[in-house]
């Protein structure tokens, strides 16, 4: 379960416990005021300190804390204030995400901090991002994938279940599934997400009540391929796009994502998405490992890993 600070309480965490959640991603994204401003998250310093004290109290172990690194304007002494903080609260997971920068965001920070902030920040969490991840490490957490941090056996598995490539479902607004090679995602607001199951169940009510009704219906016809019985779309009724995976984007996304974790790809499975040439050179650079048939990233490579992954990798448009 995914949920922001000022959405969560008490009440509702033991109430979501009780309905049998078993994990709890929270978005804190960075523990300073300003910071938050600067990324527009309105929550106030309260509501983290309530969201964190919630967990706490409910007893839930496994549960990760959401950090961005390399805001605009951060300095060292509020990039370290973040990680002691989020250390502090007990996560067993933490999630330390370089800021992604939208053309729209980017504008507004132009705005707000001068042209060459975005600059500035990307420099900053270059050279900083391998002390924050011995930072981390050195209470703990254990780096399995370049974002991801995590103390022994709480690794999470819905993330390794999609760096691997396998099938899965997503729930709720703008949630993604990848089931059998076709990917789709909910639409975007928790609002038209309900609507669209709301007129999904009132169907099958509807249809239902009218098989039940028919005086020729039998139990086996409700669980026959007949329309009444079928009247479930494809794909979710929540859908709002839909992609079909080739096998090549398969494979890129199975090396990209592969290669970013400590369990590594097997080089065998992604051979035909690899530029050979430029991987011998990464290799002997010392960026790239080998053991045992699987690649990865080296630490070094982990903190350049769009770089090498850029060099590395054979984009599907250029087959």
């Amino acid at each position: 379960m995914e949920a922001n600070p000022e959405g969560l309480d008490g009440d509702k965490l033991q109430q979501l416990c009780d309905a049998g959640m078993t994990r709890l991603s929270l978005g804190v994204q960075s523990f300073d005021a300003s910071l938050r401003r600067t990324l527009g998250r309105s929550v106030h310093d309260e509501a983290l300190r309530r969201a964190c004290g919630a967990v706490a109290e409910c007893g839930l172990s496994n549960w990760n804390l959401d950090l961005i690194f390399g805001i605009p304007g951060q300095t060292w002494r509020q990039a370290e204030g973040d990680v002691l903080r989020a250390v502090a609260a007990g996560p067993a997971h933490i999630s330390l995400y370089d800021l992604t920068y939208t053309p729209s965001y980017a504008a507004r920070v132009a705005r707000r901090l001068g042209p060459g902030a975005q600059a500035r920040a990307q420099a900053f969490a270059e050279r900083r991002y391998a002390k924050v991840v011995a930072l981390l490490e050195q209470e703990g957490y254990r780096r399995y994938e370049v974002s991801n941090f995590a103390r022994p056996g709480y690794e999470c598995r819905h993330n390794m279940a999609y760096w691997r490539g396998w099938d899965y479902l997503g729930v709720g607004a703008a949630a993604v599934s990848t089931v059998g090679g076709l990917r789709w995602g909910n639409v975007s607001t928790a609002e038209e997400y309900v609507a669209r199951w709301a007129r999904y169940t009132a169907k099958r009510q509807r249809e239902d009540k009218a098989t039940w009704g028919s005086p020729s219906a039998s139990t086996s016809a409700l669980f026959s391929s007949s329309p009444a019985s079928s009247a479930a779309p494809s794909l979710s009724p929540s859908a709002g796009t839909v992609e079909r995976l080739t096998r090549h984007e398969h494979l890129f996304e199975r090396a990209m994502l592969g290669l970013r974790t400590a369990e590594g790809v097997s080089r065998e499975e992604v051979e035909i998405v690899l530029d050979n040439d430029r991987l011998r050179q990464l290799l002997a650079a010392g960026l790239v490992v080998e053991r045992c048939g699987k690649l990865t990233l080296s630490a070094g490579g982990l903190n350049v890993s769009n770089a090498v992954l850029s060099a590395i990798l054979v984009s599907p448009a250029a087959e």
